[in-house]
């Protein structure tokens, strides 16, 4: 569950907030830094959570960290033998001025998708590694991983709430 001072948060957060917070800084005509607070890192770990619990990724040790890294605004990274992931929001990070809209929608949007754009790269991290890690692929290992992966997305189609199937069992 949220805390609903994010909730809040969000509600009352506006781009002229932002911009006199210094948390949006246009350094050039083609860069601007933006920095990340708690708030915002606590609903990107919420967002990662929700994506992690919604593709069935529990086989994984995944740590949700806060960094300073600064060329990116979030990260995946993994091991994928002793099978331990990190997700990560940064700090501050600096992006492309074409890449930001000054809109708090797609501020909080992005905070959305850089979470749900993490925990994709951890959803595909089997397949990935298998084909990153051997030259020569053995079609049943690749058919395994693909297999799982479609297993993953099936239980995340079955699981929405306007399924037919959830709608027939009602009747």
């Amino acid at each position: 569950m949220i805390d609903k001072s994010i909730i809040y948060y969000f509600q009352t957060l506006t781009k002229e907030k932002l911009i006199r917070q210094k948390r949006w800084n246009v350094i050039s005509y083609c860069c601007i830094e933006i920095k990340n607070t708690i708030k915002e890192f606590e609903y990107f770990k919420y967002e990662c959570e929700h994506w992690i619990n919604q593709f069935e990724l529990h086989d994984n040790y995944i740590k949700i960290l806060f960094t300073t890294q600064v060329d990116t605004n979030a990260s995946y990274g993994g091991n994928w033998q002793s099978t331990t992931s990190y997700l990560a929001l940064s700090e501050s990070c600096v992006l492309n001025a074409d890449e930001v809209t000054f809109s708090i929608f797609d501020y909080i949007e992005s905070i959305e998708y850089s979470a749900f754009h993490e925990v994709c790269h951890l959803l595909f991290s089997d397949f990935c590694n298998h084909i990153e890690t051997h030259r020569y692929l053995n079609l049943d290992i690749v058919e395994c991983s693909e297999h799982k992966l479609i297993n993953k997305l099936w239980n995340l189609h079955k699981n929405r709430e306007g399924s037919i199937s959830k709608l027939l069992k009602g009747l």
